[in-house]
């Protein structure tokens, strides 16, 4: 090239030319609004994190400019007409036309040049950043673009001018260079460094000339539509010698935006969803105008839309097309793509990662429109070459599989659904089901382990995260369970818009990959990848449809022949399929009918098992008790047949069970009750309760009494039942208040008093049963009804507890309170004059001086008999109930417990209630302080015997040396064994028992010992 080269030289003094001559020598005063808009160049706001940012408001955005460049070119921003005001000096308004345009263009590359020039040399020297003013050459810049695309958009330049104006740009891009050949440091200087240094102006620069020129193409075009330039900017794509001055433009930015991105892509990227690919905010602003500016384009028929352009870099960077062709004639005029040294070792990854952060824009509107705009542009076609590609990659690993699953699910989040991915996933997930070893992360890290969900509720959670969006976990998840947060994503969007016909496509392509010999060969992790997968298709879409197909799948394994681990497998997924039936109102009749007979199946087995086998069935019985909780606990009605669920199995299990075992099966078994319990209640306040509703929960009642109560009987009469026995057994009782049992013998009243009087159960649950009951005003208020003297009955019980259960104990102060609000223990308190129990643990031993005190203050006799015919039924049992402990002398504690309180009942009322037809106190006696091995000198005394003795001895004497002795034969050899064996014995120098022992032996002489 000659004469007409593209590149000029530095300095226009080169060639003779003295910008003066051209200036006018009275510069017109240019109006300050109109001089600032014309300076509109990119602000940048710093780096930007993966969050949206905002724009400058003098930034291209935000001063309207794309609304005025897509609006009519009736109102100019710097009128064509008016001198132009540009490096210091005014120049005369017909310079666009004036051969000499050419020699402006020059000025405005010399000023570009000092300015690469000094930020080059920045990085290696010690440059004074005030050498150069590089946002005053980045105004100027603009402000002459600026005028020149108004110039075109005006019509002020002339066709016969128009190829010298659109040369003199390419001369000027040429001359500037590509943003990928800048110095490393300038590039970085968005991200680093000061924002006024040369390098960050530099870098801004070609921003503002890239942006200004693709706003100058595209008005040329839209101005002069049949213009063709002779020369080209650079290589298209297949070579296209046909595409306008914009789109080479557009391509030429693109790949530089590109090349941008990959080097942040390399040196920053670890988490691609959470890292923004702009590395400041004026990259991302010169991102969005070139969506914006396309896809306006393209809506008005111009020009190809943004995705298809983006298309054309896409393809080559996954392609690795690198090689440019070049004319002969135009190797120097011509820019190549991809720029020079661009070459990436993760091309999958950039391109996802690129249409990830693109991908939002189009969402923004822009200022000043009117219209509205689609918040998203899907890009399906490139994404699924881009998943093809990464699924043909040799050494695929599972960490890369995550990262850009991720990068898809996040990216497609906002598009229209799309079955072509879904397949192609698929396609290579199905594959790979049992490969658990595949879904582990080379980082070693727990994180990165497949999780084979241990428990119903973990597996049920985890398939409603993945349909309901939930991403919390997305960084622990595999790359399978992402896919399916995938085929939930699009699957439920194609079956809430009635798109029957593609959901059809994605379940067929599904179920076609299953047979009996694919299904016998899964392993555990494939079998459980299979169960998660069709329950979360039954979340997204047809429940009905997907559960019988996966239970089909179900009914191909051979139950004798594979493993516990599948087996569990297989009883996890039937559970989470009825939670999601339950959630959806839906009843689980044929699913409980599967599991009841598989759990029948189980339990028969367990109870003849070996210890090997047996710790694997107890794994297995589990899952059913823990699923049939949850199934329970979730319905809000029990009326969707969860009633068949408590089996006769139950009841079996039940009996075969260890003590561990059983604890934690009754447990569950108690939360049912109560569950049930409460729907009971909801149920009876009900004004309109459905026939449904009466005969469901009838058959789930009639379940719990005949599979469960009455296991309850019977282990409450052991000698260690577990404490949670009462807890079910209270529970009962109350149930039997909304819903009795078929067998009309187990009434409320049968059911409370078997707890909480009968001999066969073990004291410590009827004590238990009682503070659970006691303080239920319903309880008390059915009692009342029910029950003749009831008060006799629950005072009786109380000091029953009271002879067990330690003073303090929490127990024993939830039976006291309601005991102390019945009337009878109110009026005895009153007649005592004691009108209240301050201190709850105090309360037995304050009935006791209450009932002393009170017997006192009766003067005539016959009150006297009806006050003790009152009392004396209170304690008529209590030789019964402190039997069983005399006869083992254990534990401890409840022994030195026995001897207090009956101790504290001799002291204070044996007068009340020793009669001579009567045998209470000296049963007592007989019992408890002078047994037959005490007076049978060739037996040892058992020492639990002689330290309670020792410690309560007293209170037994004070007890009796209130009786009349000398009227009683019985009280006189009582006395005499206790003077004669005990007093020499421990030494006991009491004053008390000295003077009654004084007194026996005065008044009455001793005779002979019984035999």
């Amino acid at each position: 090239m000659s004469g007409d080269s593209l590149t000029p030289p530095l300095s226009p003094e080169g060639n003779g030319f003295h910008f003066e001559e051209l200036l006018e020598p009275s510069p017109p005063k240019v109006p300050k609004a109109d001089e600032e808009n014309g300076d509109v160049c990119f602000c940048c706001l710093g780096e930007l994190s993966g969050k949206e940012s905002t724009y400058h408001s003098d930034s291209y955005w935000r001063a309207g400019f794309l609304h005025r460049l897509f609006s009519s070119p009736s109102r100019c921003l710097l009128p064509a007409t008016e001198p132009l005001s540009l490096f210091s000096h005014t120049w005369p308004c017909s310079i666009i036309q004036n051969s000499n345009i050419d020699k402006l263009f020059l000025i405005l590359r010399q000023q570009i040049g000092e300015l690469q020039s000094l930020a080059q040399r920045s990085r290696v020297s010690f440059v004074l950043e005030d050498t150069v003013d590089g946002q005053d050459i980045r105004e100027q810049c603009c402000r002459f673009l600026q005028y020149v695309m108004i110039s075109l958009q005006s019509g002020s330049v002339g066709e016969d001018n128009l190829d010298k104006v659109i040369c003199s740009l390419h001369s000027l891009l040429l001359y500037m260079g590509r943003l990928s050949e800048l110095p490393h440091h300038v590039i970085q200087s968005t991200s680093v460094g000061n924002k006024s240094s040369v390098s960050h102006q530099c870098l801004h620069l070609h921003l503002d000339v890239y942006w200004r020129l693709l706003s100058i193409f595209h008005q040329l075009q839209i101005k002069y539509p049949g213009y063709r330039y002779s020369r080209r900017l650079c290589v298209m794509p297949d070579n296209d010698i046909d595409s306008s001055l914009y789109d080479q433009m557009l391509h030429l930015v693109l790949w530089d935006l590109v090349g941008l991105a990959h080097l942040r892509y390399v040196n920053k990227v670890v988490n691609p969803q959470k890292t923004s690919m702009f590395s400041c905010s004026c990259v991302k602003e010169l991102w969005l105008l070139i969506v914006k500016l396309t896809e306006w384009r393209s809506s008005n028929h111009i020009g190809e839309s943004f995705w298809i352009s983006l298309h054309h870099v896409i393809k080559s960077v996954i392609e690795v097309e690198n090689q440019a062709v070049l004319t002969e004639a135009e190797d120097s005029a011509l820019m190549l793509n991809p720029p020079d040294g661009f070459k990436t070792d993760d091309a999958v990854g950039l391109c996802l990662w690129i249409m990830y952060c693109v991908s939002p824009l189009f969402a923004q509107k822009v200022p000043g429109s009117i219209t509205t705009e689609a918040s998203a542009v899907s890009n399906y076609h490139d994404l699924q070459s881009l998943l093809k590609k990464l699924l043909s990659t040799s050494g695929l690993t599972e960490g890369i599989m995550r990262r850009h699953l991720k990068t898809c699910l996040l990216l497609t989040s906002n598009w229209e659904p799309n079955t072509s991915i879904l397949i192609t996933l698929w396609d290579f997930f199905y594959k790979r089901l049992n490969q658990n070893e595949s879904y582990q992360s080379s980082t070693g890290t727990l994180e990165g382990l497949a999780c084979v969900e241990q428990s119903v509720v973990s597996m049920y959670d985890r398939c409603k995260q993945w349909t309901e969006g939930h991403v919390g976990s997305l960084d622990k998840e595999t790359s399978f369970q992402l896919f399916l947060r995938l085929l939930s994503q699009h699957v439920g969007k194609l079956y809430s818009s009635g798109s029957t016909q593609e959901w059809k496509q994605v379940k067929g392509r599904i179920y076609s990959k299953f047979h009996a010999r694919r299904v016998q060969e899964l392993m555990e992790s494939g079998l459980y990848n299979l169960s998660t997968l069709f329950i979360t298709l039954g979340m997204t879409a047809d429940l009905e449809d997907v559960a019988s197909k996966l239970c089909d799948f179900y009914d191909m394994l051979d139950v004798q022949s594979i493993t516990f681990a599948k087996r569990s497998v297989v009883w996890r997924g039937a559970f989470t399929l009825m939670l999601v039936y339950v959630e959806r109102n839906m009843d689980v009749g044929f699913l409980a009918d599967r599991m009841m007979a598989a759990f029948d199946n189980a339990v028969s087995d367990f109870g003849a098992a070996g210890i090997d086998s047996k710790h694997l069935l107890w794994k297995l019985i589990l899952i059913y008790i823990e699923g049939l909780q949850e199934v329970i606990e979730t319905s809000s009605t029990l009326q969707l047949s969860e009633y068949k669920l408590i089996c006769p199995a139950v009841h079996k299990l039940l009996t075969v069970c260890s003590e561990h075992e059983l604890r934690s099966t009754l447990s569950m078994l108690h939360s049912v009750v109560q569950k049930f319990r409460q729907v009971r209640l909801e149920a009876g306040r009900e004004v309109l309760s459905t026939v449904r509703c009466s005969l469901q929960h009838a058959e789930f009642g009639g379940a719990l009494w005949r599979n469960v109560y009455s296991f309850i009987v019977d282990h409450a009469q052991t000698l260690t039942p577990p404490a949670v026995i009462a807890d079910i057994a209270a529970s009962f009782c109350l149930l039997s208040l909304t819903c009795p049992s078929d067998d009309r013998s187990l009434t409320f009243l049968t059911v409370f008093q078997t707890f909480a009087s009968s001999d066969k159960v073990n004291v410590s649950i009827s004590c238990r049963f009682l503070s659970h009951l006691l303080s239920c005003g319903e309880v008390m208020d059915k009692l009342q009804s029910d029950l003749d003297n009831y008060e006799r009955f629950i005072i009786s019980v109380w000091f029953r507890c009271c002879l067990y259960v330690p003073a303090g104990s929490q127990m024993l102060v939830e039976i006291t309170r309601p005991v102390l609000q019945l009337k009878a223990v109110r009026d005895i308190l009153q007649q005592a004059d004691m009108s209240s129990v301050e201190d709850i643990d105090q309360a037995p031993l304050l009935f006791l001086k209450a009932l002393e005190k009170a017997h006192i203050k009766i003067l005539d006799w016959q009150e006297r008999m009806a006050f003790q015919k009152q009392v004396i039924p209170y304690f008529c049992d209590v030789q019964k109930h402190i039997a069983p402990i005399l006869r083992t002398m254990t534990p401890q504690e409840v022994v030195n417990n026995v001897y207090k309180m009956t101790g504290y009942l001799v002291k204070h009322c044996a007068k009340l209630i020793y009669v001579r037809q009567d045998v209470i106190v000296p049963s007592l006696i007989s019992s408890l302080v002078v047994p037959h091995n005490v007076l049978n000198p060739d037996k040892p005394l058992n020492p639990v015997f002689l330290k309670v003795i020792r410690d309560h001895l007293q209170l037994f004497i004070e007890g009796l040396s209130k009786l009349p002795y000398d009227r009683d034969p019985f009280v006189q050899r009582r006395l005499r064994d206790i003077v004669n064996v005990y007093l020499p014995k421990f030494s006991m120098r009491s004053s008390s028992v000295s003077m009654t022992a004084s007194s026996v032996t005065t008044v009455h002489p001793v005779v002979p010992r019984d035999t």
